[in-house]
């Protein structure tokens, strides 16, 4: 008698569209002009954070539904990472404000 082997394609394809989005998510992150390397950095580190937790949950599911909701729930996870952009942003907005200034000076005179 020949073991019987469960299969498992439902499970490796779920993997594989977490590893699709936290590619996609990648790009998008690292593709943010308005981010510091830093911030990219850290959004990465909460990406691959995402994904080894979604990856855990498919792992533990026992039904196809629940792989399908951890997979699920994952990709939500995953697609909703962005960098901060704060630091650019708030230079941005100091250098416009002093040309605004500069150039109400100007008209003033």
């Amino acid at each position: 008698i020949q073991a019987i082997e469960p299969a498992t394609k439902v499970k490796t394809d779920a993997k594989n569209v977490i590893d699709q989005s936290a590619e996609t998510q990648h790009n998008a992150i690292f593709n943010n002009n308005d981010a510091t390397l830093e911030e990219q950095q850290a959004a990465q580190q909460l990406l691959d954070q995402a994904v080894a937790t979604a990856k855990q949950n498919i792992n533990a599911a026992d039904t196809t539904q629940e792989v399908a909701q951890a997979k699920d729930q994952g990709t939500q996870n995953i697609v909703v990472i962005q960098p901060a952009t704060q630091l650019k942003t708030d230079a941005r907005n100091a250098v416009n404000e002093k040309a605004r200034e500069a150039i109400t000076n100007i008209n003033a005179t």
